[in-house]
């Protein structure tokens, strides 16, 4: 019998060895099918800017960006997951997480929290309830999604140096747990249902710019010289106005004329009269308080920040002549600094 050409002795050998390679490469196309069965990860890092940022504190939102994927023969498989975010590294051992001013060493205190209403603190496993949320996956599929978190900047950190803040080294974890059929994974998705796992994720750094601003808040709404008659002799009240500002920051504050302002004197109106009135910044009531720098209340904010409560002293001058009525004005703060 005669060979066929294509299978004398020289070209054997050659076809053997085209037959293993293509073999080879069929198994290894398969086998990445195993490690993309079942699993959950996290897709890129988590970041977080406040902006301009002053002692009112403020409320900022970003997200973390899971993918789960069910390469199974299972038409649908339910996944349960457990976010963990754990602090930077300034916020360490501290009842708040921080940034850090690097220039002037101060620290601006702020959290991270699963809710807008800002009740569900975020921390590590084991210390808070963890951010938790399903996700139900079909066969041959891979769904991201997004969960939100919320930043807030707690109000009131008056001892903040004005400039840029931030904090690096966050880390996370996010858990999952999966079966076939709805299940209920234990709290801390550690255990539960046909399986799971957990993975790490890393921060691309929370930030926030202090200006140097400041908060001025009237304490006392009115100040009010009671009920008397046409007063025969003077009458005196006080009240007060609380000043916020950031650390060794100069400002000055003005109280304007009011809206019944005649004749070098503030003038409160009602009963279709008027009652003179002014405002001093000295219990003596000799130094009276206008809008003017001369005539402003200045000071100088601690370095620590604190808030700082100044008096202002009303007087009604002797007016037997006054109309009985009830009389009041309106006076506008102007905090320059």
């Amino acid at each position: 019998m005669t060979d066929h050409p294509a299978f004398r002795g020289a070209d054997r050998p050659r076809l053997a060895r085209r037959l293993s390679a293509w073999l080879v490469a069929a198994v290894l196309a398969c086998m990445p099918l195993a490690a993309l069965a079942q699993t959950c990860h996290i897709s890129g890092s988590f970041g977080l800017n406040f902006g301009s940022v002053n002692a009112n504190g403020k409320s900022a939102t970003s997200s973390i960006t899971y993918v789960c994927q069910n390469y199974t023969s299972a038409p649908v498989l339910y996944f349960d997951l457990c976010l963990y975010v754990g602090p930077g590294q300034y916020s360490n051992g501290q009842p708040t997480r921080r940034m850090i001013n690097h220039s002037r060493q101060t620290y601006l205190s702020y959290d991270l929290f699963s809710d807008s209403s800002h009740t569900g603190k975020l921390g590590p496993p084991g210390t808070l309830p963890p951010y938790r949320f399903p996700m139900t996956v079909a066969n041959g599929r891979q769904i991201s999604a997004n969960a939100p978190i919320y930043g807030l900047v707690y109000p009131g950190q008056t001892s903040a140096a004005a400039g840029s803040y931030q904090e690096q080294n966050t880390s996370g974890i996010l858990r999952w747990r999966y079966a076939n059929e709805p299940f209920t994974a234990s709290a801390d998705c550690s255990s539960g249902g046909l399986g799971g796992g957990e993975t790490s994720f890393n921060s691309s750094g929370v930030l926030a710019d202090y200006d140097n601003s400041c908060v001025a808040r009237i304490t006392a709404a009115d100040l009010d010289f009671g009920q008397t008659p046409p007063p025969g002799t003077a009458i005196a009240a006080t009240s007060t106005i609380a000043v916020s500002c950031p650390p060794q920051t100069s400002w000055r504050l003005g109280l304007n004329e009011g809206l019944n302002h005649a004749g070098g004197s503030r003038r409160m109106a009602g009963s279709g009269s008027y009652v003179r009135y002014n405002l001093y910044r000295d219990p003596g009531r000799t130094q009276q308080w206008g809008n003017a720098a001369a005539d402003s209340y200045t000071h100088t904010t601690a370095a620590n920040g604190s808030t700082i409560t100044v008096t202002v002293y009303g007087l009604v001058p002797a007016q037997p002549e006054a109309v009985p009525g009830n009389y009041s004005d309106t006076v506008t703060v102007t905090l320059t600094y």
